[in-house]
Formats: C-alpha cells, structure tokens, sequence
C-alpha cells in the first residue's frame, strides 16, 4: 500500500491501462483463433458432406433411369438399345466407368472396365461407396424385369471437378479466416487507443457503405493509430467492393451455367423422344412385315397366328408412340391407350365387329413403360378373344337357348385400396365355368398368366352370360391422374 502514493498514480494508470489492453487483446486472439480454427475444421467436412450427397443423388438418379430402360432391352435380349443407352451415359464426362453384367457377372457391354475403381469396389458387397482417395463415387444397380433378375449396373463418377472445387474453397476459407484473424487483432489494438473521433468518422462512411455507395471512404489526414485504423478500414472497403464484383459474376456465371443445364435438359428430353419414335417404327416396320406375311399364305390357320402376332407388335408399338407425342415421357395414361388399342384392334377384326359396342369407363392411372407393356399385352389377348370368339355369327347351341344379342364389350379400370383392378366383360357365348386359366393350351391365354405374373398380379375368369375377366396388380404400378 506504502507504493499508492500521488507521485506514483500515472505510472500506476499506465500499467493498468496497459495490462487490460493486453489481457484485451490475449482474450480477443484466443477467441478469434478458436472461432477461425473452428470454421476451418468443420466448413470443409460438411462441404463435402453435402456436395458427396448430392453427387451420389445424382449418381442415383442416372442409374435408376439407365438400369430401367437397360433392363427391358435385356429381357428382349436388344444388345444394341443397350449399348446405345451406355452412349447416352456416357455423354456425361464425369463418367469413370460404367458396364452391364449379366446375373453369371460376365460383362454384356460397357466402358473402361479395367477401370482400379470399378474393380475395387466389384470385389465388394456395397451398392454405393465412394473410393479411399475420394475421386470416384461407385454405384451398383440390380437389372429388374418384374421380379426377374438380368444382371447388375456398374457406374463409377469421378469426384475430380468436385474436389478441385472444394480444394479451392477450402483455401479461400483458410486465407479469409487469417484475414479476419489479422484484422480483428488491429480493430482491439485501436479500440484500446479510444479512438472515438475516428470511430465516428468511419461510423459515418460505413452508414454510406450500407446503402450501398462502395466508393466511401474514411479521410486519412494522419499517419497515427487513427490514420493506420483508417487506411486499413479503406482497404477493407475496397476488397468488399471487389468481392462484391466478383460474387456478381459469379451470379452471372451461375445464371448462365443454370440456362445451360436448362438446354441440357430440354436436349436429352428429345434424345428420349427420339429413341421411343425409333422404337415404335422399328416395331411398326415388324407389324407391317407380319401384314404383309398374311397375304402371301393361303394356309387360314397361318394367317391368324401372324395376325395375332401383328396385333401383339402394334399393342407395344403403341405404347412407345404415346411416349413419344406426350408430354410425360415415362409414364401413359392407361385408358386413352385403351381406348386407341380397342379401336385399332377393331378395325383389324372388322368383319366380325360391325355391330359391336365398346364401352370404357374409370379413372384414369398412369403407368410406366414396365408396366403399360405387359399390361397392354394382356388387353390386347382378351379384347381379341371377344372380337374373335365370343359373338359366333352362326346360331348354334353355343348361345344355349339364348337369342343372339347386341355385341358388347365393357372394359373397367378401378383403383382398389392398395390394388388396381382392370376388368374386361362381354354378353357373348362365355365358356365352360370349370375353365382353369392355369391349364390353357392357347399361347394368347398363356401370355396372360405369365404377363400377369409379371406384374405381381393375378387373373380371374367368370362365365356365366358372357365372360368376365379380372387382372388385380399393386397400385404402386400405377399413378392415378387428378
């Protein structure tokens, strides 16, 4: 206490003053250092967190699509859809690797299959893994046609551009954070000197910087602690301004790189235009094939069976053509395909459809293409065997004492809880109830089983006056339409 004394009370307040201004600036330095050590650590990690997620989305989202238009190619063992379809994959350049095995992993088609990721992660049981030295995000997706496996998908995506970009946002994250490490040691070490007029001062120029005036500037008229704090708070400035312009561009490089992908996108909607028009020629030059087959054979029972096959043809041709000339090019609408089918089958059959009354009623669902086919394949077997056999011209003992009435033909589509249930139903003779769907000789009847199968569905025949059949299938098939 004997130190306390007048003489001693200035060098007293400069320790002082000097002491808190330290223990200020210790404080503020540890805080800031944390703070940026903090950002540096965890903004990278879940950067590329985030952008490894969305890549592998975008990953899944290519091969879902490919492994569903692969699949069908597959089944109808088409080696050329499916080498066309890992054309279009590989149009995008990130691709490392991509190949199709069959359920034997003997490889049917693909790209760069010597590829150390592609093998490094086929020795793995994994569906998604992105390789150790983050470059390439693998993916493996099962072939399904129905419940039948054809073979896996491969697709490696290789992370280089994503990881030049992280690269370079991690070092801007580093020097920004010294930066403001650096700059919040000056701003302690100022604000200790009680620098209230050139606070102010720089009060006034940052009120003009937030409304946006850039070119504000603090007057420096000396080259104390106030002048240094000014000309580094200019400085700041300037490199805001500068930022500022550099995040416009960047702005406008994102606003034309979004119009790009958007042209990208409307290019590969018509590549699949292109590809179901091509399809439905292709199986529209079949059908004419088969019509013109029919005509130089005099043999009846050959000209029924390449009629039937030419109606089987045009049923999946139809499909592609509703594809292609809608705006939905993965799924159609299921009774106007009804509808186009039933006409067009009828003019076929003219001769026994003359007098014939087609009623379609229910809500309309939207199914994919691995659905509409085979379900379109079952449409087309029952409605032909209405129009065929079940309004016999000839009055015989097939009506059973009944009189000949007005052909009729109802098709129904009905959404049933969890299941969809189409049903098509005649007036006609009908056929024997004991009739075992199980047990038919027909290759038309035989279809139905098998394609109703492959559907996860089941078929129901009822004869009593006429003949009424019933295809129940999941509704996850299908979408209805509002």
């Amino acid at each position: 206490m004997s130190n306390l004394n007048p003489e001693n009370a200035p060098q007293l307040l400069a320790e002082v003053r000097f002491s808190l201004t330290t223990k200020l600036i210790i404080a503020f330095t540890v805080l800031m250092v944390s703070v940026v050590s903090f950002v540096i650590v965890a903004f990278p990690y879940q950067v590329r967190k985030e952008a490894n997620r969305s890549v592998t989305e975008k990953l899944e989202s290519i091969a879902r699509l490919t492994a569903s238009n692969i699949s069908t190619a597959m089944f109808f063992d088409d080696q050329e859809y499916v080498q066309a379809m890992l054309q279009i994959v590989l149009l995008n350049e990130d691709i490392e690797y991509v190949l199709v095995l069959d359920t034997l992993n003997r490889i049917i088609s693909g790209h760069n299959g010597a590829s150390p990721y592609y093998v490094d992660f086929y020795l793995t049981n994994a569906t998604t893994r992105i390789s150790v030295d983050h470059k390439v995000v693998n993916m493996k997706t099962p072939l399904m046609e129905g419940n039948i496996h054809l073979g896996n998908l491969y697709i490696g995506l290789s992370l280089n551009a994503l990881n030049d970009r992280l690269l370079s946002n991690q070092l801007f994250v580093y020097f920004l954070g010294m930066g403001v490490l650096v700059l919040g040691v000056a701003i302690v070490f100022f604000v200790s000197r009680h620098m209230t007029a050139p606070l102010q001062k720089m009060v006034r120029v940052v009120k003009d910087i937030s409304h946006g005036n850039l070119s504000a500037r603090v007057t420096v008229s000396t080259y104390d602690e106030a002048g240094v704090l000014g000309s580094a708070f200019n400085e700041m400035v300037e490199n805001l301004e500068q930022n500022t312009h550099l995040l416009e561009a960047e702005i406008e490089n994102r606003i034309v790189s979004e119009r790009e992908l958007g042209n990208s996108l409307v290019e590969k909607d018509v590549l699949l235009k292109e590809i179901h028009h091509r399809v439905k020629n292709n199986l529209q030059v079949i059908s004419s094939l088969l019509y013109l087959q029919t005509q130089h054979t005099n043999n009846d029972e050959t000209k029924t069976l390449l009629t039937e096959s030419q109606t089987r043809v045009r049923s999946m041709a139809l499909i592609h053509e509703k594809l292609y000339s809608g705006t939905n090019l993965a799924k159609i609408k299921l009774l106007e395909y009804i509808r186009n089918l039933t006409d067009d089958l009828s003019h076929t059959y003219r001769t026994t459809t003359e007098n014939m009354k087609t009623t379609i009623s229910g809500q309309e669902q939207e199914l994919d293409i691995e659905a509409a086919i085979p379900c379109g394949l079952i449409i087309n077997e029952l409605f032909t065997n209405c129009l065929k056999y079940a309004f016999p011209e000839e009055a015989s003992e097939q009506w059973q004492g009944r009189s000949r009435p007005i052909p009729e033909v109802r098709i129904s589509l009905e959404q049933k809880e969890d299941a969809l249930e189409l049903c098509v139903r005649d007036n006609g003779v009908g056929m024997k109830t004991t009739f075992d769907l199980e047990k038919a000789e027909t290759l038309g009847l035989k279809m139905v089983s098998i394609l109703a199968i492959q559907l996860g569905g089941e078929v129901s025949i009822k004869a009593n006056v006429g003949t009424e059949t019933t295809l129940t299938f999941p509704v996850s098939q299908s979408a209805k339409v509002e």
